[in-house]
């Protein structure tokens, strides 16, 4: 549709095509330059609706000359105001499920985790977040001969499936072991360096386990 409205007013008045063509171009880039902090203070449904505003907005806009051009305009303007009232209740008339197969869907499963919490979502340039509490660990966490009981974790979910675990093994001594018996403790406890760069940091495990296994210097890399 906004390529149908781009090509109505560049037919409409070919001899100003050079700026109407402009402004589409600057609006773009004004566009992909907003969508950024919008989708950090919005979210995503926040961001649709606010799009639709400004599309109502333009449509008013561009029908504000009389008879039943100003009646468009109207239009436009009811609309935009629909709109732009809806993005406070956008989570709910958008609302966000993620499939069946995503790690989010497992990690919120009462099913599966009685006491699992979904307690932060966020939106950024990057990914969609969110934070679940009291929920199953992941795989690289389990060593099933280590003979460790399985504990509750706090896990950090990227686009509903990318997950990173956070646990405060200050809080918890006793779970310290686990830190012995995972895989990306194996060269720490093979070669005992002094300095480890860890790459996807994540929710700090592997910087941990560095610490723990004697590491006086960590760079943590995101």
């Amino acid at each position: 549709f906004g390529g149908l409205g781009v090509v109505v007013l560049l037919g409409g008045d070919p001899e100003r095509s050079s700026s109407l063509y402009g402004a589409d171009l600057a609006g773009a880039a004004v566009g992909c330059l907003a969508v950024g902090p919008v989708l950090g203070v919005l979210g995503a449904g926040g961001v649709v609706l606010f799009a639709g505003a400004l599309a109502a907005l333009a449509c008013a806009l561009l029908g504000s000359s009389g008879g039943a051009r100003g009646r468009t305009a109207a239009v436009g303007v009811l609309a935009a105001a629909a709109f732009a009232l809806a993005i406070p209740w956008s989570d709910a008339l958008l609302a966000f499920e993620p499939g069946a197969s995503k790690a989010l869907r497992a990690f919120t499963d009462r099913s599966a985790f009685p006491d699992a919490r979904l307690v932060h979502s966020e939106w950024n340039e990057l990914a969609r977040v969110d934070v679940v509490e009291r929920t199953g660990g992941v795989s690289w966490l389990r060593n099933p001969g280590a003979g460790l009981p399985e504990r509750a974790w706090t896990q950090i979910v990227l686009d509903g499936d990318a997950a990173t675990p956070v646990a405060d093994f200050g809080a918890h001594p006793e779970a310290l072991p686990l830190l012995d018996a995972t895989l990306s403790s194996a060269a720490l406890q093979a070669f005992a360096p002094e300095r480890v760069l860890v790459i996807g940091a994540g929710g700090g495990v592997d910087v941990r386990t560095a610490l723990h296994h004697g590491a006086s210097h960590v760079d943590a890399v995101e």
